[in-house]
């Protein structure tokens, strides 16, 4: 599956949350508020997700294997520090 576009919205400095991403793959579909984040171990992604009953939180869109999302970290990634040079 390709993915076709990343859009960041940065997040100032202060957490490990560092952005918020939009991906579109395939010039067909998005995924909405993928949370980009840099802990001890390096950046990593978290995605969309909701709040259930009983307190815990339940991803509403996911990658299926750890290649995708191997994948989609580097192209958020990219896409991060591509924004901060702007």
């Amino acid at each position: 599956m390709k993915i076709t576009d990343v859009r960041i919205r940065l997040i100032p400095h202060g957490t490990r949350l560092r952005a918020i991403a939009s991906v579109i793959f395939e010039d067909a579909f998005v995924v909405h508020d993928i949370k980009y984040l840099v802990g001890e171990s390096g950046p990593y992604i978290v995605m969309p997700s909701r709040k259930m009953n009983d307190g815990s939180a339940k991803d509403i869109a996911h990658p299926i294997n750890n290649l995708m999302r191997s994948h989609l970290l580097e192209k958020i990634s990219e896409a991060y520090e591509s924004k901060l040079v702007e």
